[in-house]
């Protein structure tokens, strides 16, 4: 980018220079390149103007900051805000490049949806994506810096926990393709109810043009009604809709269906996978992709994620691990992806807590316990202050003591480990991403039974 762009998108002010040159923009002081700007972003736990010396020393061109100091005197663009000057850079950067822009939101499945789209289009198409989630007010702003003239297509993932942000989100992306997965409770620390958090994703729908298109779940309360100013999609299991799953099986491992009359198949676990093969189905259509290459795209398609809801051998025991995040929502797919497995043999949950689910927390953690009782889960391990509730639901709803097990603390839980897991069991893992129930995850996959 030029620094005349630079400082016509973030409204900024260089301090001390006129020209310099810059070939790209970083936030982060250890990995910055030669010649970057180095934005000096604040968070809860650093600082980036603490770092702006140490961007200099690796041949950062300028800081972009929102207040003087040290060496910055003499290469700096100052503006009020640096994290909305990020935005607002990425944004520009976006606008210079005539292209499909997809957005897909939604309370769970958008990571595996926006993987499938992409592994779909990328028959036909130059797809640019967000790695991982990078879906926030940084990810995404990092993810259209690095459009580049060859792509034809941008997929980008939009994650919210408090409100405005899918607005702000849309305003950078500027997307022409909004998709909304479902609607669930999740951030409801911030987001205080379920309604808030359609109305929070809904925002997606507002941000688009009368040109655009939307992809909505029809089989969900909140969206099945709703509307985006353009051409609107639908797609479900259970209702006639655009793109209806029919016929569907969910063998361990697999997920097979028919719409009209293609059958597709896909190595995914878990019916609630169907809903975003569907989205892959419907948006590979809409840009042209031939029915019989959906198909076989969605056949290889493989989940690039260990940590997603995956489905291995460790030993004598398989492992559904799917330990990234957890919601109400998204435990309730990992439970039904567990019983897809063959009833002779032995089904474990081990689950750490249901994060930011304020005031709701203690009644949705004890609805989960209820509902890992009513599977027929034989043994399940918890751990974390919220999980007691999700184990006061399981025996209320008639699991016995002795295979409700809480630990205090997570290596006690892997310290029991061994004498509670027996060969052919099949074991869930689950758990938010502050839990760290990876490590539960990582000591499966070297486990082995006497």
């Amino acid at each position: 980018m030029f620094l005349k762009e630079i400082i016509e998108a973030s409204r900024g002010k260089t301090v001390g220079f006129k020209n310099i040159k810059i070939c790209g923009i970083s936030i982060d002081s250890r990995t910055i390149k030669k010649g970057e700007a180095f934005i000096a972003l604040e968070g809860n736990q650093f600082d980036g103007h603490d770092f702006v010396d140490k961007a200099f020393e690796k041949g950062a061109s300028c800081a972009i900051i929102s207040r003087k100091i040290g060496k910055t005197k003499s290469r700096a663009i100052l503006v009020p805000d640096t994290l909305r000057a990020l935005g607002d850079i990425a944004r520009f950067h976006r606008l210079k490049f005539n292209i499909t822009v997809i957005a897909i939101t939604g309370s769970a499945g958008k990571t595996t949806a926006k993987e499938i789209i992409c592994h779909i289009l990328s028959k036909k198409y130059n797809v640019h994506k967000n790695e991982g989630t990078k879906n926030n007010l940084v990810g995404l702003p990092l993810t259209l810096l690095g459009l580049r003239p060859k792509h034809d297509m941008c997929i980008v993932e939009m994650g919210t926990n408090r409100p405005g942000e899918i607005k702000r989100l849309s305003d950078i992306a500027r997307p022409q393709v909004g998709i909304i997965t479902n609607i669930g409770p999740t951030h409801l620390e911030f987001l205080g109810d379920v309604k808030n958090v359609f109305k929070e994703k809904f925002d997606l729908l507002e941000a688009l043009n009368e040109e655009s298109l939307a992809v909505l779940n029809a089989d969900d309360n909140f969206l099945k009604k709703a509307r985006a100013k353009g051409r609107t999609l639908y797609f479900g299991l259970e209702r006639p809709c655009d793109f209806r799953a029919i016929n569907i099986s969910t063998k361990a491992g697999n997920i097979s269906f028919t719409v009209g009359k293609y059958h597709f198949r896909a190595p995914l676990l878990g019916r609630h996978n169907v809903y975003n093969a569907l989205v892959g189905i419907a948006v590979g259509k809409v840009f042209g992709i031939k029915t019989k290459d959906i198909a076989g795209l969605l056949s290889d398609f493989k989940n690039p994620f260990k940590d997603r809801l995956t489905w291995s051998k460790c030993g004598k025991i398989d492992v559904l691990n799917d330990s990234y995040n957890s919601n109400p929502l998204s435990f309730v797919n990992a439970i039904d992806s567990l019983e897809s497995f063959s009833k002779k043999r032995r089904r474990i949950v081990i689950a750490g807590d249901m994060l930011e689910l304020g005031k709701k927390s203690k009644r949705l953690h004890t609805e989960i316990g209820a509902r890992i009782a009513e599977s027929g889960v034989k043994i399940f391990l918890a751990t974390g202050k919220k999980s007691r509730h999700a184990c006061s639901g399981a025996l209320k709803k008639g699991m016995k003591s002795v295979s409700v097990m809480y630990f205090d603390n997570q290596e006690d839980l892997i310290k029991a480990m061994p004498k509670v897991l027996h060969k052919g069991d099949v074991v869930l893992v689950k758990g938010s991403r502050g839990t760290r129930m990876d490590r539960v995850a990582e000591c499966l996959s070297n486990f082995s039974l006497k």
